[in-house]
């Protein structure tokens, strides 16, 4: 945050570059990550806790969303709305988000039980997000800001792919652990090395 409300003051052209920079650094991550808990929830909840901790793979697919949400999210409130001093707009944000998930939370839990509360956090963090998102671009108009351009598209693009080869990779063993440590091995190289090949900008600039 000190670096962005430095920007602000001194260099407005640096700030307004960042808007665009720092979400596809955030995405490059997430995006795969998503895509990789969510084929993999099965492993990963047997690495957690084993066998007892297999019913909960689904509420974890779930949830994994919120690593692509929350992430921004917490970005446009720390890196945009406070140092602008808009911080009054980001609250409104967060009031709004937790009005939401109480309300989806007492509406889905006696139906969905757990899964209930985690369908209500996702879209409750998805309000957040999208809210944060309208007011900074829209609003205050920073129009740099976009969280869907040509880099966003190949990682989707990517994630799809390296999910495809996890999938596959997945079925060559059923021992859990080894599996979860191969697949991911194998889909870290295949995303980075699309990325690569397509030449995208974040990748081949670090």
């Amino acid at each position: 945050m000190p670096r962005a409300s430095y920007y602000i003051k001194h260099d407005k052209d640096r700030f307004n570059g960042l808007l665009s920079t720092i979400p596809r650094y955030i995405l490059i991550i997430t995006i795969p990550l998503t895509m990789g808990i969510i084929i993999l929830s099965s492993n990963t909840m047997y690495a957690l806790g084993g066998p007892d901790f297999l019913e909960g793979e689904k509420l974890l697919k779930v949830l994994s969303l919120l690593l692509i949400f929350a992430p921004l999210s917490s970005y446009l409130q720390n890196q945009v709305l406070i140092p602008t001093g808009n911080e009054k707009l980001g609250l409104f944000c967060a009031f709004l988000s937790s009005f939401i998930s109480i309300g989806l939370n007492l509406l889905f839990i006696p139906r969905y039980g757990y899964m209930g509360a985690g369908y209500a956090a996702c879209i409750a963090e998805f309000v957040a997000v999208s809210t944060r998102y309208y007011i900074v671009r829209y609003k205050l108009e920073y129009k740099n800001l976009r969280f869907f351009n040509k880099s966003v598209y190949l990682y989707f693009f990517s994630s799809i792919i390296m999910g495809t080869v996890v999938i596959y990779v997945n079925t060559l063993t059923t021992n859990y652990i080894i599996s979860l440590f191969i697949c991911t091995s194998v889909g870290l190289g295949v995303y980075l090395g699309i990325l690569i090949m397509l030449k995208e900008q974040v990748t081949i600039s670090t």
